[in-house]
């Protein structure tokens, strides 16, 4: 589902996977050659302490995989959190249209791998 106005440097696919607070997201950066994959969780601290508690987040990141997650949380006022673990693929060039399929495999992929990883803890 696309979420969003177009961008000249990034593409997001965008879906809503527990309430409308959490998300699972496919972004191609243009600018950065770059591939990323996400769940974005919006004012939700406890939730995200929830998943990075010791046992949960070693079960997670086994699950995924062997996927490198960085786990980011982000003031963005007194009230409002934003939290993000995010997956990437550095280094590909997306003006090249051979590479597309390869591409849009890693993302599907990705989203599944983390899709099953984190569903039992939303």
């Amino acid at each position: 589902m696309w979420d969003g106005d177009p961008h000249p440097f990034l593409d997001v696919w965008d879906k809503t996977i527990r309430t409308s607070d959490v998300r699972l997201k496919a972004k191609i950066n243009r600018k950065k050659n770059k591939l990323s994959v996400e769940i974005y969780i919006i004012h939700d601290d406890n939730l995200f302490a929830k998943l990075q508690e010791k046992e949960n987040k070693s079960a997670i990141e086994k699950a995924t995989d062997g996927l490198t997650l960085e786990w980011v949380r982000k003031d963005k006022s007194k009230r409002r959190t934003n939290n993000w673990i995010i997956t990437f693929k550095d280094g590909v060039n997306i003006d090249d249209d051979a590479q597309w399929e390869e591409q849009h495999d890693w993302m599907i992929n990705t989203m599944l791998k983390m899709y099953e990883a984190f569903k039992i803890y939303l």
